[in-house]
């Protein structure tokens, strides 16, 4: 009976242990607990095929509880430049720019960050520093 209760405790503290180590930190970017710099300043572009609506505009992210995302950065530059937008309702995506939206045939913005496309939603993208982001209107059927 000792030797049962002996392993049973044993036991017992290997999964304290255990979930003691899962709830300790992180080193995802979308952790929170990480402190949120006081600006951050990022270049935006917004095009068609046809048209460049914001070409490569600086923008500094400042004042903010939360890290700044691609969505941030393009709002903050839209409202700057008086360009038209639209976001989700679940505030993860660009729905409409200079009422240019997703439509049956597949257009739609697709985004870029530093070059590389992102297989995340800009409300969920995290900026830092000298990030580079390009929205552009493509068609499905033709993205990269």
């Amino acid at each position: 009976m000792k030797t049962l209760k002996k392993t049973i405790a044993l036991l017992l503290c290997a999964i304290l242990s255990l979930c003691l180590f899962a709830c300790g930190g992180s080193d995802d970017p979308a952790d929170t607990t990480e402190a949120v710099p006081e600006t951050i300043t990022v270049k935006v572009t917004v095009k068609t095929a046809s048209e460049t609506i914001l070409d490569n505009l600086t923008i500094t992210l400042r004042d903010r509880a939360t890290w700044p995302t691609v969505l941030d950065a393009l709002a903050q530059a839209c409202d700057a430049y008086e360009v038209k937008y639209t976001i989700s309702s679940d505030g993860l995506m660009a729905e409409s720019i200079n009422d240019l939206g997703q439509t049956d045939d597949g257009m739609f913005w697709a985004w870029t960050l530093n070059g590389k496309e992102v297989s995340g939603r800009a409300g969920n993208t995290r900026v830092n520093e000298n990030d580079t982001i390009v929205f552009s209107y493509e068609n499905v059927g033709t993205s990269k």
